[in-house]
């Protein structure tokens, strides 16, 4: 997986199982630039997970986890995760219930996403 540039596994229903599964196996991929994990029930769980994996991603250019419910947990721990990838120019994050919470903790963390070129 150490060569693997882009994933794009939208639209499974993974659930959170299965997005911590994703996220466990994404801490093998150094090169990944894209992700595109939208549409997959997350959940808070399984956003918790996939956050807390993406401090490995220092070479991701675009995120996609729209529409996983993440609720403020998990939108919490993805925007915490955003400070170690300095190359994302594109995030693509709606429909996730974040609320007040989970849409403040993302917009602090925009300051750190100096590529960012599409929200």
């Amino acid at each position: 997986l150490t060569a693997l540039s882009s994933l794009e596994i939208g639209d499974n229903d993974l659930g959170p199982d299965g997005g911590a599964a994703i996220a466990a196996a994404l801490r093998h991929t150094p090169a990944l630039a894209v992700l595109s994990a939208g549409s997959n029930s997350l959940g808070p769980a399984g956003g918790t997970a996939v956050g807390e994996s993406l401090a490995w991603l220092t070479a991701l250019s675009s995120l996609e986890i729209g529409d996983n419910d993440l609720g403020p947990d998990g939108g919490a721990a993805i925007a915490a995760a955003l400070r170690h990838t300095p190359a994302l120019a594109v995030l693509s994050a709606g429909s996730n219930s974040l609320g007040p919470a989970g849409g403040t903790a993302v917009g602090e963390s925009l300051a750190w996403l100096t590529a960012l070129s599409s929200l």
